[in-house]
């Protein structure tokens, strides 16, 4: 699995939509729609996020990225992997997965 190194993301945004990200996270925006919307990972959005210094909201999963996880999962990722693709904790996933 590829992951999103902090300088390929840092290239691949500018100061200014980072700055945007940042401000439209603080105004309640969801990190599943931000992350869709400037074409990067949910993952990597959120440590982004975390790196600027933001504090995280506690984030319910959505129904979409209940069935994802659970596609991720059958189809042969680890729930550590999972975790890594979607951007939820390894409880949250492990949830979804077995309740």
């Amino acid at each position: 699995m590829k992951t999103t190194s902090k300088r390929s993301l840092r290239r691949k945004l500018s100061p200014e939509m980072i700055c945007e990200i940042v401000q439209r996270y603080e105004s309640g925006e969801y990190t599943t729609d931000l992350s869709r919307e400037y074409g990067i990972s949910k993952s990597g959005l959120l440590k982004l996020l975390r790196e600027e210094g933001v504090r995280m909201r506690k984030q319910p999963i959505t129904p979409e990225d209940e069935q994802n996880a659970v596609n991720l999962y059958q189809g042969g990722m680890t729930i550590n992997q999972v975790v890594e693709q979607i951007g939820y904790s390894y409880g949250t996933i492990r949830r979804v997965l077995y309740e």
